[in-house]
């Protein structure tokens, strides 16, 4: 999309399309961190001449240091709970809002403990 066919539309267009592309890249983050977890899993990033999933996401993918550092603790969180990922698609987390650094849990564990996954992800682990 171009700012000269940004600058015709109307108002409601020009609302309507952010809300779809902001639900587009939350899409799209779901679908990398499941790519970036299944990436750390088989560590081929070691095919690609990096000695990390880091050095891989900076590197090669070039994310910044911090982008890369959430989504690659979001990615192994999401390995482990893959609701974590219906999550993010929704917008019920978000990588910069949310901590999954000290994740270990399941999501076999959230609903055990007969909470929602959101809130279980959210209470245990911020």
């Amino acid at each position: 999309m171009t700012t000269h066919v940004i600058r015709t539309m109307s108002d409601r267009e020009v609302l309507d399309a952010a809300g779809r592309l902001v639900a587009d890249e939350r899409a799209v983050t779901a679908d990398l961190l499941a790519l970036l977890g299944e990436l750390d899993a088989r560590r081929r990033y070691l095919s690609e001449g990096c000695s990390s999933l880091f050095t891989y996401c900076t590197q090669v993918l070039h994310l910044s240091e911090h982008a890369a550092y959430h989504r690659i603790e979001a990615a192994r969180a999401a390995r482990r709970c893959p609701v974590i990922l219906q999550l993010v698609r929704d917008g019920s987390v978000t990588l910069t809002g949310d901590r999954f650094d000290d994740f270990v849990g399941t999501e076999t564990d959230a609903w055990r403990e007969g909470h929602g996954p959101r809130s279980w992800v959210l209470r245990r682990y911020n």
